[in-house]
């Protein structure tokens, strides 16, 4: 049994308590917020409130902790709690800097505690289904993938917006979207060109352009020409979204709308017919023209279901029967470096090399 203490009764931490509260072998024993007003509403929820961390660490019917506090904030709370023997579970990004994650990793051995990072995206459908496509064959090998996500709402208020908190887009959804790239095996960019946007007008990015270069395995080779591109964005200013995934193949283009419908492919079809230039714009084009009917094929694509409690189910597991995490230490420290050579090429303004 998972016996946990929420730490940070926020957005996250409040939603966090509705997903524990349904889950097998995981009991919600209360919470810890600095914030009278959280508090109230926790106990509101009909949740124990914990007066200070001393207290949960002293609780020995505590085996664990869910950190979802402010980012700059989560290398003390988790260091704290692996020295008292609590395992932890911590939001995203585990830390602003590989050092600080290291240091959390470290501390965690040292006590024999489990850390996992809640890196929970890996489990969306939308993604799983755009791998599922890939592997499949039907677009042929790959050259680029382009994943998206887009919204009009700006950045959430409060710690969210001030930089020394962790705030911005970057560290927000971007450690989301680099996550699930480096677990469908590009791990390690030859290079890495990021553009932050800031034209909400905050300290924080409001989103980013993001393009990496990898070079494909030798088990990718079949699905992935040898040099993949591989683009995300993250924008909060769009009023009109683009597809949250588009993926190019030698035979074939992937479009998948949202989170939640699916999309569509549409394949190459040999024909005999032939190819007629066409008005376009201003001027002529057989480049641009429209590929005749019998010369491609468009395939419907519903999402894949996916299990989203697997990463407390894996968390569980690890604790009671030493099983694998889900999210293992050193893919959380890749994630975060990838992180900081992105942060490196935006200020710098240019295209970088990816020291692993």
């Amino acid at each position: 049994m998972i016996n946990i203490v929420i730490v940070g009764y926020g957005g996250m931490g409040h939603y966090h308590s509705t997903r524990i509260k349904t889950l097998p072998g995981y009991r919600l024993c209360g919470i810890f917020d600095i914030d009278p007003e959280r508090v109230r509403l926790a106990v509101g929820d009909g949740i124990r409130a914990y007066a200070s961390k001393e207290e949960i660490a002293s609780d020995g019917s505590v085996n664990a902790v869910l950190i979802a506090t402010p980012n700059d904030t989560h290398g003390e709370y988790a260091e704290y709690f692996a020295a008292a023997g609590k395992h932890i579970i911590c939001e995203k990004p585990a830390s602003m800097t590989h050092e600080a994650f290291d240091a959390m990793a470290a501390a965690a051995d040292r006590s024999g505690v489990k850390l996992a990072v809640h890196q929970n995206r890996r489990c969306d459908s939308d993604y799983l289904t755009a791998f599922s496509v890939i592997d499949g064959g039907k677009l042929g090998r790959v050259y680029r993938i382009d994943s998206r996500v887009m919204g009009a709402n700006g950045i959430p208020g409060g710690w969210r917006k001030k930089k020394r908190r962790g705030g911005g887009m970057m560290l927000d959804w971007g450690v989301h979207l680099i996550d699930q790239i480096c677990y469908a095996g590009f791990t390690a960019p030859k290079t890495v060109n990021c553009r932050y946007s800031h034209a909400l007008g905050f300290e924080v990015d409001d989103g980013f352009e993001l393009t990496m270069l990898f070079d494909a395995s030798e088990e990718q080779k079949n699905r992935y020409f040898p040099e993949v591109e591989i683009n995300l964005e993250v924008n909060t200013n769009a009023f009109i979204k683009l597809p949250r995934w588009t993926v190019f193949g030698e035979k074939g283009t992937l479009t998948l709308d949202d989170f939640e419908t699916g999309g569509r492919m549409t394949v190459y079809m040999r024909t005999d017919e032939l190819l007629l230039a066409e008005q376009r714009g201003n001027g002529l084009t057989k480049t641009m023209a429209a590929r005749p009917e019998s010369g491609v094929r468009s395939i419907a694509v519903e999402n894949l279901a996916s299990d989203y409690n697997r990463f407390y189910t894996a968390f569980r597991e690890s604790v009671e029967n030493n099983a694998e995490l889900f999210v293992k230490p050193g893919e959380v420290g890749r994630v975060i470096r990838i992180m900081e050579t992105a942060a490196a090429s935006a200020k710098k303004g240019r295209t970088i090399k990816f020291k692993d």
